[in-house]
C-alpha cells in the first residue's frame, strides 16, 4: 500500500522488481480509476529498463576499461620478462659514496632488486623457479589443489564430533594444502622477489596480495589446529578458511577481468543509485497522492 512513505518505498520497490506488481496494480485500479495502471505501467517501464540499462551500461564500461588495462598489463609481463632474461641490462650496480648522506643504506634497501636480499637477478635458482611458476602445467596443477580445498571447506561439518573420520581426514587435508599453498608463495617470492621491487610478487599484480593474505591465514589456522586447547580464542580465524575459493578469481583472467569490471564500475554505480533513489522517491511521494488510505 502507500499508507506513509516507507509503505510507497517498498511498493515502488515490489513494483520495480516486478514481485506480483499486476495485483497492486489492479487493486489501484478498483480502488480509484482504471486511469490508475498508467502509473504502475510507467513505473515498472521506467524501473525494469531505463534504470537497469543504465546499470548495465556502467558495467560494460567498467569491462572495456579492465579489458583494456589486462592487456596492458599482459604487454608489461612479456616486456619485464623480456628484460628479465636479458641479466645484463637488470644487475644492478649500487656504488655506496661516503658523502652520500644518511639515507644511502635506506636507497640501497629499496632499490634492491636481490630476491629476498640474497639471489641477484642473474641467478639461476630464480631463473629456473620463474619458468617453474610461470609453467602452465604448474598453474593448472595449483588450481586443482584449490578446487579440492573448495570441496573438503564444502564438506566439512562443524557439528561433527572431532573424533570421527571425516572432520580429521578433512584437518588432514586442510593442513597439507596449507603447506602446498605455502610451498607455491615461497616458490613465487624466490623467483620475483617479495615486495620492494615494481616486478616483485605482491607488486607485479594486486590479487597477489589477497593470496598471500590467504596462505598466511590457512597457515595460521593449521597453527591454532595443532596447538590444542590453548588459545582457542584465536579460532575465530579459522572462519577465514572459506576465503580460499576466492583464490580461483587469480588463476582465471576472465574472473578477474570481471570483478575488475565491477571494482572500476563502482564510482559510476554511484551516481546511478543517486537516480534510482530520486525515481524511488518521485514516484513514492506521487503514489501517496493517489493511493493513501485507498487499499
Amino acid at each position: 500500500n502507500f499508507d506513509g512513505l516507507g509503505w510507497a518505498l517498498l511498493s515502488v520497490f515490489q513494483v520495480i522488481s516486478g514481485e506480483d506488481w499486476n495485483l497492486a496494480m489492479h487493486r489501484g485500479m478498483r480502488s480509484t480509476h482504471d486511469a490508475a495502471c498508467l502509473y504502475f505501467i510507467t513505473l515498472f517501464v521506467i524501473g525494469n529498463y531505463v534504470v537497469l540499462n543504465l546499470f548495465i551500461a556502467v558495467l560494460l564500461g567498467g569491462l572495456e576499461y579492465s579489458r583494456e588495462v589486462n592487456e596492458e598489463d599482459m604487454e608489461s609481463d612479456l616486456v619485464s620478462d623480456l628484460a628479465f632474461d636479458t641479466s645484463s641490462n637488470l644487475v644492478v650496480e649500487m656504488v655506496v659514496e661516503e658523502d652520500r648522506g644518511p639515507n644511502s643504506w635506506l636507497d640501497m634497501i629499496i632499490h634492491n632488486d636481490r630476491a629476498l636480499f640474497i639471489l641477484p637477478p642473474d641467478s639461476i635458482v630464480r631463473r629456473l623457479l620463474r619458468r617453474l611458476v610461470e609453467n602452465m602445467y604448474f598453474e593448472i596443477v595449483v588450481t586443482g589443489f584449490i578446487l579440492v580445498s573448495t570441496v573438503s571447506l564444502a564438506a566439512y561439518n562443524p557439528l561433527a564430533a572431532p573424533d570421527e573420520d571425516l572432520p580429521a581426514a578433512l584437518e588432514t587435508i586442510g593442513m597439507v594444502l596449507a603447506i602446498i599453498f605455502l610451498c607455491e608463495a615461497l616458490l613465487k617470492i624466490t623467483a620475483y622477489g617479495f615486495i620492494l621491487h615494481p616486478d616483485s610478487y605482491l607488486r607485479r599484480d594486486a590479487w597477489n596480495i589477497l593470496d598471500f593474505c590467504i596462505v598466511v591465514i590457512g597457515i595460521v589456522d593449521m597453527g591454532l589446529t595443532l596447538s590444542g586447547d590453548s588459545i582457542k580464542q584465536l579460532s575465530v580465524l579459522r572462519l577465514f578458511r572459506t576465503l580460499r575459493p576466492l583464490r580461483f578469481i587469480n588463476k582465471s583472467k576472465g574472473l578477474k577481468v570481471v570483478v575488475d569490471s565491477l571494482i572500476n564500475s563502482i564510482k559510476g554505480l554511484s551516481q546511478i543509485m543517486v537516480i534510482t533513489a530520486m525515481i524511488f522517491i518521485i514516484f513514492g511521494i506521487m503514489g501517496m497522492q493517489l493511493f493513501l488510505g485507498k487499499f
